[in-house]
């Protein structure tokens, strides 16, 4: 049982991120994140979990790139523009059927 519930960003990478969350993780929203602490603006997403956070399975989102093949059984999360660039990401959780 967890003691509380919060959320926590993570910056995406390509093609794919395991994030130990916890198995009762939800994604609450996919954007952008203006350059910051070294990072470009890159592919965001805000997650709901659990702390303590339980070993389990990863929440594994996967990006893919507009053009790109989208990898079976995946469901989609969200997409989002990354203003410097002119590319639009598209995150896919990989345990979820898609829709």
């Amino acid at each position: 049982m967890s003691e509380r519930r919060v959320i926590w960003k993570f910056h995406l990478e390509e093609p794919v991120n395991a994030l130990d969350v916890g198995a009762n993780a939800k994604v609450v929203h996919v954007g952008t994140m203006f350059p910051t602490d070294g990072f470009d603006d890159t592919a965001t997403v805000w997650v709901e979990h659990d702390l303590p956070v339980e070993a389990g399975d990863p929440l594994v989102l996967l990006v893919v790139g507009t053009g790109h093949p989208v990898p079976s059984g995946c469901g989609h999360v969200g997409s989002v523009c990354l203003p410097s660039s002119g590319l639009v990401w598209h995150i896919y959780h990989a345990a979820e059927a898609a829709s």
